[in-house]
């Protein structure tokens, strides 16, 4: 497992979440869990968390995880980070891509970008 961050060096938990997405990206899954658990200990209640759950999202996607994938995705959005071409390009979200739940997510995530265009 990954050694622990502290909060005052890793405020939010986006280092922490970052480092899930690599034991992720090395099929080591248990310390992926892990570390996303300790990501979100440490960033809940943080201005930016978004960056940190968007990191969460990539992480249950590499592991074979689309439900826990997408609920952090939704999360993302939720919170403050609505970035269509992100979602759209992130090659670590492949394995979603033909998830119904992605295709709408994806297509509502479009839509509201281009609404946000067509304002500025």
């Amino acid at each position: 497992m990954q050694p622990r961050v502290t909060d005052d060096k890793d405020k939010g938990g986006m280092v922490t979440s970052v480092k899930a997405m690599m034991s992720a990206k090395a099929g080591k899954n248990s310390d992926a869990e892990a570390t996303i658990q300790h990501a979100i200990e440490i960033g809940r209640g943080y201005a930016h968390f978004h960056h940190t759950s968007y990191n969460i999202a990539p992480a249950y996607a590499l592991m074979n995880a689309p439900e826990q994938a997408m609920k952090w995705l939704q999360v993302t959005a939720d919170e403050g980070f609505p970035n269509y071409p992100l979602f759209e390009g992130d090659a670590q979200l492949d394995n979603l891509r033909k998830d119904p739940r992605f295709i709408a997510f994806t297509a509502q995530q479009k839509q509201q970008w281009e609404q946000f265009g067509a304002t500025l």
